[in-house]
């Protein structure tokens, strides 16, 4: 879970170093020398068809239900095993902590 603050936080910090480096003269040289604009190269203006862009959206929105629903499997079972017949305390990985339901931790008084 700290991997994303820390990893936007990099991101961040590199982008604020790379706006640095551009006020150097020799990185102002290099940028002029070479924009990143291919000059020879003709401009392509076509794109794709309608139909391509309309299966593309579907693609990508029967995607997101998918994943979704992957999502929700891992939030309801939140363990993986590496065979069928495992018992609770043998899973490789784990997305939640261990809780009073998988028989770890005093057990409760029913009153």
């Amino acid at each position: 879970m700290w991997a994303i603050p820390i990893g936007a936080a990099a991101l961040v910090l590199l982008v604020a170093l790379s706006q640095s480096l551009r006020e150097f003269s020799s990185v102002q040289a290099f940028i002029k020398e070479y924009p990143g604009i291919a000059q020879a190269a003709p401009s392509v203006d076509s794109g794709f068809p309608w139909w391509l862009q309309l299966q593309h959206f579907l693609n990508m929105l029967f995607m997101m239900f998918i994943i979704r629903a992957g999502i929700q499997i891992l939030a309801d079972h939140p363990r993986l095993y590496w065979s069928r017949d495992c018992t609770p305390g043998a899973e490789w990985f784990r997305f939640q902590h261990r809780s009073r339901r998988d028989g770890f931790g005093p057990p409760r008084t029913i009153r």
